[in-house]
């Protein structure tokens, strides 16, 4: 499973009039590629690159709008500075589906340089919803896998939270941010 892969395959999974959350680093980078389809709305945060950002944003258009569906993907990195709205949203009842992005780190940052620092903790992510109270969750390593969890997200799509975890290689990102890392590099003089 590649990222290449995993966002051409959601051209077709996210459904009109939705709520579609990017988180700053390889999910923005990625989506913000991805042709959404007719009255879907596009949230990142890019300006200050402020990761974590987008869990709480999910929370809210989970709430501002309870009838679109919100799509959030976010790293595996973004996602533990602010993971605990997760249990919000179980609390609140929310219904978003989670793309959790795990590539065992900082990607973004190992395009600039890769240094020990950008390594994480690695969790379970997927078990965190039912840690938490609630929800649906997937663990997903190969296309097979995550086919069987987009089939199974949308018989509950709208129902209940959807918590898809889909593992990477760690440097697997799109061209337009090797790019970036490589352009930041040089201006930092890292390379």
């Amino acid at each position: 499973l590649t990222m290449a892969r995993f966002f051409d395959r959601m051209v077709h999974f996210i459904k009109p009039n939705s709520n579609v959350i990017a988180e700053t680093g390889s999910a923005l980078f990625a989506a913000a590629e991805v042709q959404m389809p007719a009255g879907t709305t596009f949230f990142s945060q890019t300006f200050y690159g402020s990761i974590g950002y987008t869990v709480g944003a999910t929370l809210g258009t989970s709430i501002a709008a309870p009838n679109k569906t919100s799509y959030l993907f976010i790293g595996d990195g973004s996602f533990q500075v602010t993971c605990q709205d997760l249990s919000t949203m179980i609390r609140y009842g929310c219904k978003p589906v989670i793309f959790l992005i795990n590539n065992d780190g900082y990607t973004i940052e190992r395009v600039i340089v890769d240094h020990k620092y950008n390594d994480i903790q690695m969790w379970q992510y997927h078990k965190l919803p039912q840690i938490m109270g609630g929800g649906v969750s997937f663990d997903c390593k190969t296309e097979a896998d995550l086919e069987v969890a987009l089939k199974k997200a949308e018989e509950v799509q709208g129902k209940e939270l959807v918590f898809i975890e889909v593992h990477f290689d760690r440097m697997d990102c799109n061209e337009a941010l090797k790019r970036a890392g490589a352009a930041m590099a040089r201006t930092n003089k890292l390379i």
